[in-house]
């Protein structure tokens, strides 16, 4: 074997492990992010994190990662991949508002379509809606939230992790591991089931069909945010096991966790699954409508 072409290949290292490399230097990065956030928190305030801090907090932590997070894919992709980091899918031309606004039309669409089947079949009954200055907090800090958090996880596993792989394996196993590694880190995830991380990892091959459609992260990152400000902060559902301060303040009735998800959200069930195929079947033909200005 050419133990030289085994590691190298053009003269850097071998695109497939970048791409392995990546993965323990992203979890490295994030909880050192957090790590010194909370460090500085206490220097500042005095005062130590409890097991539930604010969601003011949490948004500022997620900021302070997804940060953190790019700058290292910004050192990996300059000094490894030798390539700028707008080439990893963040292009400027005529086709960004077009793909930013259809990304979150989908999300959204494809989340009312969820909010609609669980309301009509008894498996969540709408309260009241938070319609006070304190309900729109809630939706402006979710924003805040959610918007970095879905940059953070397409610039990690959409940007760097899947074009590394793809590079070495080609477009197919690119998707699939990508998609399964993305699943993996949801794991910790409260009620996380094996139909969760089923949905989650076709969750993945959902954001890397938008991202393989335009070669840009704007579609995916759009989508994905609208996805899940939708569900959790606008009609109330768990997101990936999460609960997020809602407008909608949701009652989730008995019903079969299956189809419904239960306390993991829709993604954690069958509603989950057909929301995700449908989401890829309207992708092709909005594609295919739009061959010419793709």
């Amino acid at each position: 074997m050419n133990w030289r072409r085994f590691f190298l290949r053009d003269g850097k290292l071998h695109p497939g492990w970048r791409a392995f490399l990546f993965l323990p230097l992203y979890f490295l990065t994030t909880t050192i992010a957090g790590a010194i956030f909370g460090l500085a928190y206490y220097l500042i305030t005095r005062k130590i994190f409890t097991a539930r801090p604010s969601f003011a907090i949490m948004t500022l932590i997620e900021l302070v990662i997804t940060g953190a997070v790019i700058m290292l894919v910004f050192i990996m992709r300059h000094f490894l991949d030798g390539k700028s980091f707008r080439s990893l899918g963040f292009e400027i031309n005529g086709r960004l508002p077009l793909e930013i606004g259809f990304g979150l039309a989908l999300g959204f669409l494809l989340m009312v379509l969820i909010f609609v089947l669980h309301v009509m079949s008894g498996w969540a009954v709408v309260e009241q809606f938070a319609f006070s200055v304190q309900g729109f907090q809630r939706l402006a800090f979710s924003f805040l939230f959610l918007l970095p958090a879905a940059l953070n996880e397409e610039v990690a596993f959409r940007g760097y992790f899947l074009q590394n792989l793809e590079e070495a394996f080609g477009t197919g196993w690119a998707v699939g591991i990508s998609s399964l590694i993305f699943s993996l880190f949801h794991i910790f995830n409260p009620n996380f089931s094996y139909l969760a991380f089923i949905n989650i990892a076709l969750a993945g091959v959902f954001f890397a069909f938008a991202y393989l459609l335009t070669r840009n992260l704007w579609l995916p990152t759009a989508l994905h945010f609208s996805w899940n400000y939708f569900q959790g902060p606008v009609f109330g559902f768990p997101v990936s096991g999460i609960n997020f301060p809602s407008f909608m303040v949701l009652e989730l009735g008995p019903s079969n966790h299956i189809l419904s998800g239960g306390a993991f959200g829709p993604e954690g069930g069958l509603t989950g699954t057909i929301a995700n195929l449908l989401g890829m079947a309207i992708l092709w033909l909005w594609a295919r409508k739009n061959a010419q200005k793709l």
